[in-house]
């Protein structure tokens, strides 16, 4: 499988957002034709100037568009929950929270299996 690029991530913010890729050019300063090349993967490397600027204007964190692994919806590494939480603006939640509400989260559903597992019930199995 080829990975995604942060061409890809900006392309799944963007529509998340409801931006067109012109209405995101105006928000970030940036060319629309640049977007419209970084989307396609004919940029691979933006740079960190425009990867600022890019996700100040889809309003998530830098490390969401460089990083894969914040948004991977084709591998399944990032539930839909995990997705949603972290698109939630800067201004509302700082990406601190975000990520101890995933560590949260993610302990209840560990605890929860382990659980499970205890009483014989394996996930997929009968209904609790």
């Amino acid at each position: 499988m080829i990975s995604e690029g942060v061409g890809d991530r900006v392309r799944r913010f963007r529509r998340h957002r409801g931006l067109t890729q012109q209405a995101l050019a105006d928000l970030a300063a940036i060319d629309k034709g640049y977007i419209s090349r970084l989307e396609a993967g004919e940029i691979a490397d933006p740079g960190v100037d425009l990867v600022e600027r890019l996700s100040s204007a889809l309003q998530v964190s830098m490390r969401h568009l460089a990083d894969p692994r914040w948004y991977a919806g084709e591998t399944n590494l990032l539930p839909d929950w995990e997705g949603a939480l972290l698109a939630i603006p800067a201004s509302c939640l700082s990406d601190d929270d975000k990520e101890a509400i995933i560590r949260f989260v993610r302990k209840l559903i560990a605890a929860k299996s382990a659980a499970l597992m205890a009483l014989g019930l394996a996930v997929g199995g009968p209904a609790v």
